[in-house]
Parts: structure tokens; sequence; C-alpha cells
């Protein structure tokens, strides 16, 4: 079978359906209901439900609870489609509001806004943030709260909204919109059935305000497709939503599992047969220990990497297992259903001369990510390919790699990083020159089209070094970084001219280097995980004389058997 032959038929079964339910022991969206009576209306294709408001209700200042405010749903005879909320709000500063719409039993959820203009440097921006009348908010509108109150003189305008993430207040950047129906389509009705509770929350002293009504719109008639591919046979017609990514100006870190805005401290462990795992929530300090069950067995199982497909902007899980001796099995934990089954397909196990490496990220701009393999050959004559799985346009596409010769071992794939800013994750590779004396060769490629970005030419780098996707240097630059694990080196480089700009050493015998925003400032860190001493490690881009302020995080209960997450993986 020749290589390419076998990127057209590898994928036998890409699918939607579930597990065995897990046990979720790591839930902070559990909500305490209260009762309240709800009216429904009908009209078209859509019913209305709405919260039973009489009065205005007052939203407390400075309170961690908030108010949460019941809506009924029933009736429905299928699943949903589309969701859309309406909010009759005043306040005097959106700043200090977080919205989050959870589903019955807490098995979805969404947060509609937060902290909107908190980490803006105008000092000015406070002000010009009143929300007065009704705001919309679904996965149509072509406007975003963060860019809406940059420009409000001095209340917001209401109007048709996309939701966001919380700004982060250790950098200049906003939340990322993301969608409603990412997090909701696809609930049936024996799970949308029930109290739906919306919850407003005011996190700082001094601004007051009100609900007057809140309203959940309801599309029912689709199917539940996270991978929108043909291999699933979509009967309805699938619109294209706005990139999230094109809205507002935000970062997404590195394994932000919890949507705090800042990488979290992630770790994989064996409890009897099981793999479960650990997550500090970072909110610039180590916060507690959270931990959930896979519902997957230790001795099979890979916790191999995140990507955003539900699009609430926040991190998903994926594991990977055999399924059987020609099956492999991907599964996803989605961060807005954490309490639902997991969501999996399934990829045919390359022959043993074929490697297959995982490289998530978004390469068709839509802001959901996509699953991608880098396929590689040991036949010098086939050449290298990265397949993606689109979001956007629910087909699979390949891009080549401008006749990279080579074979399996020679290849050190790092994709899902956008290296030239056009808003799509781009590829680089670093092979060998196979020549007598080995010097590794770093070529960037365009996630869109394939075309060649870079080629740093012979005797740059080694062949013993890795690629190290990332921001190191500033969000402002495309850059990345290499670590060597003959000298044990972490280097940054300016990839538009590929001069390094910072290193760092550390021990890699004892040490596995990790990467992330773990200080929030929107630049990735040098890490590592101390496996002896079961820690995390992290030089913090934002702060003074990092070698001296290093940032130290002790996972409880953590052993020197305990997995981190890491993007450098070694063969």
């Amino acid at each position: 079978m020749n290589l390419n032959h076998l990127l057209k038929t590898i994928f036998l079964l890409l699918c939607f359906f579930s597990t065995s339910q897990a046990e979720v022991l790591f839930d902070p969206w559990s909500i305490n209901v209260k009762s309240n009576n709800t009216v429904v209306k009908s009209g078209g294709n859509s019913t209305v439900f709405s919260a039973d408001i009489p009065t205005p209700l007052d939203i407390p200042d400075d309170n961690s609870i908030g108010i949460e405010i019941p809506i009924e749903v029933t009736g429905l005879k299928g699943s949903i489609e589309s969701l859309s909320v309406e909010l009759g709000i005043e306040h005097t500063f959106i700043g200090d509001l977080t919205a989050t719409l959870t589903a019955p039993d807490g098995i979805a959820h969404l947060v509609l806004f937060s902290d909107v203009g908190k980490n803006r440097s105008n000092t000015s921006f406070g002000a010009l943030s009143n929300l007065s009348g009704l705001y919309t908010f679904n996965d149509q509108a072509s406007l975003d709260l963060w860019t809406t109150a940059d420009s409000a003189a001095v209340f917001i305008p209401t109007g048709e909204f996309r939701t966001s993430t919380a700004g982060n207040e250790n950098n200049n950047f906003g939340g990322c919109t993301t969608r409603l129906n990412g997090a909701f389509s696809g609930l049936t009705p024996t799970q949308s059935h029930g109290t739906w509770v919306l919850t407003i929350r005011d996190d700082a002293l001094g601004d007051l305000g009100s609900v007057q009504s809140a309203e959940i719109i309801i599309d029912e008639g689709s199917s539940d497709l996270i991978f929108k591919s043909t291999f699933e046979f979509p009967t309805l017609p699938l619109s294209l939503l706005p990139a999230s990514d094109l809205l507002g100006n935000c970062t997404k870190a590195q394994y932000d599992f919890t949507g705090t805005g800042y990488s979290d401290y992630v770790t994989s462990f064996r409890l009897g047969s099981g793999l479960f795992i650990q997550i500090i929530t970072n909110l610039g300090f180590p916060a507690a220990d959270n931990f959930f069950d896979s519902g997957l067995p230790f001795a099979d199982t890979e916790m191999t990497s995140g990507g955003d497909f539900d699009g609430d902007g926040i991190k998903d899980f994926v594991f990977k297992r055999e399924f059987n001796n020609n099956v492999d099995q991907y599964l996803i934990r989605r961060s807005s259903r954490p309490k639902d089954l997991l969501s999996h397909f399934f990829v045919t196990t390359p022959p043993t001369n074929i490697s297959l490496d995982l490289q998530i990220g978004d390469y068709d701009g839509d802001g959901l990510d996509d699953f991608s393999f880098f396929f590689t050959n040991d036949v010098t004559d086939s050449f290298p390919e990265l397949l993606i799985i689109e979001s956007s346009t629910f087909n699979q596409r390949e891009i080549g790699t401008s006749a990279v010769f080579g074979i399996t071992s020679d290849f050190q794939a790092s994709g899902g990083f956008d290296k030239n800013g056009d808003q799509i994750a781009d590829f680089m590779l670093l092979t060998s020159n196979r020549s007598a004396t080995p010097r590794g060769i770093i070529r960037a490629f365009d996630g869109s089209n394939g075309a060649l970005l870079y080629n740093s030419g012979f005797g740059v780098f080694r062949t013993d070094e890795r690629i190290v996707p990332g921001t190191f240097i500033g969000p402002d630059f495309i850059d990345m970084a290499m670590f060597s694990s003959i000298d044990d080196n972490f280097e940054s480089f300016d990839t538009a001219n590929f001069i390094g700009e910072d290193s760092y050493n550390i021990p890699v015998s004892s040490y596995i280097p990790i990467t992330g925003d773990y200080d929030g400032d929107g630049i990735d860190d040098f890490g590592y995980w101390d496996i002896p001493n079961a820690q995390f490690v992290v030089r913090p881009s934002g702060r003074d004389d990092p070698d001296n302020n290093l940032i130290t995080v002790s996972p409880s209960k953590a052993t020197a058997e305990d997995q981190p997450l890491a993007n450098i993986r070694f063969r």
C-alpha cells in the first residue's frame, strides 16, 4: 500500500458515540438550584423558555455565589440544534460580572461573559461599560462584548453578541469568543428537560445592578456532531460560524482546562486499575487540587494532548488507547460537558513502517481545533503528509511537506501553532540531512496550503534537538523554542530570522520539560516536571530575574510515577 492510498483510507470510521458513564470527581460547576416558575412560548421552529421574574432581581454586590435564575425546560421532541440566551439586565460595570448557563444536572455549561475589560490598560474603560437593556447571545452574532465595550460611549448598546471567555488581568488581551452550540447542541430531551440555571455573579465591591428578564430560545433537530466529517453522514445542512479568534483580541493559553486564561498544572496517575487526572487550577497562584476519573484503564491509556473542539475557549482532554489489534481509539472529554459521556472515534492502526503523530490545531481558521495526524513512512521515495479533519468544511484534507525525503526516525513533527499570523495553525518539521554528520533541518509549512514558509538549511540545528511549540518572545512575535537532550538546553528563537533570543538549562535525566503560559502574561514559559520531587518548576517570563524567581507547584499526593501533560514528546 503506498502512502497516498494509506492517507485516504486510514480513517475507516469516524463517529460519535459513548463509552460507559465515568464517575466525575472534578465538578466546579455544581449549582444549588432554587425553584421557580417558567413561562414557555412557541413560535416557528423555536421554543422560548422564560424565567418567572415578576420584579427585578438584585445582583448581590461582591458576592461569590450571586443569583441563580432557574428556567424550566420541557416538551422538547428532539435534540437541541441551536440555543440562544436573552438577558434583560442593568449594571453600572460589566467588568464585575460573570454570567454562566448550566444545563440540568450540570451535564453541560458555558460562561456567557466574565470580567469584560478588567485587564485593559485603559484606565477609563471601566467608566464606559454600563449595561442597560436587553442583550441576546447567539452564535450567529457579528459582535462581541469586548470590542463593543471598548468603543462604548457610556452604555454598551443592546443587541446580539457572541459569548466569550473571561479576560486575564495579567495581560492586555480580551476574552475569546465562544460557541453556545458547541456546549449545548446535541443534548437529548432526557438531558435537556429539567431546570436550567443562569447564574449572575458580581465579583467586586462598588457597582450595583439587577436582572429584569432571562430567556432560553431552543431550536430542535440536529444530532451532536463534534467532528464535522463526511464519515458522520450529516442529514441536515450545517452552517459555518464566524471564526472565534477573528472577533476581539484574545489569547488562549496552552493547557488551560478550567478557563482561567492561565496554563493549568496537569498530571495523570494510577488509582487502582484506572487512569485519573489531577488538575491544579491556575489563577496566577497555586489553587486547590481537583481530580477526575477518566473512566479508562491505566494500563493501555495515554493522556496525549488537549484541544478546544466544542468552542468554549477551554481545552478538552484527549486520550488514546488501543481498542483492538488493528484499531486505536481516541477519546475526548469536553470541558463544556464534564459530566457527559466521552466522545470517541477510531483510527486504523498503521503498519509498523508507518509513524502516526497527533498534531491538534486550528488548521482551517474557524476558531475550533481540528484533529490532524502526521504520517511518515520508512520508504525514502514516499513523502510525509499531514492529514487534517476540518471542523469547518466537514471534510478531511491532506497537505504535503514539499517533497521532504527521509525515514520515520528522521522526523520530529510540531504542529498546531500559527507561525505566520494568518489565524491558521501551521506545521513545523525537524529532519536530518542524513549525511555522515547528521544535522537537523527546520522546515515550516503553511497549514492552509502546505506552502514552504521557512527552511533553515544545513548546520543550524542538531538531530538530538526537539521543536517546542509556543510563543516565547512576546505576543507580537511568532516564534518557537528548541530543546536539546544532550546539553539540556531550552532556547527560544525569533522565527522571522531564527535568531536565538533566550536560553535555560535543565538536567533532563531527572526532569520532563514542559511549556505553557503559567504567569498569564501572554508569553509561554520554560518549565519542567521534577520527577524525584514530583513537582512543577516554571521559569516565569513575566517576572524580573526569572532564574531566581521560579514558580514551584507540588500536586497533593503526587509521586515520581505521575506523568505531566507536556508538549515535548520523545520517541
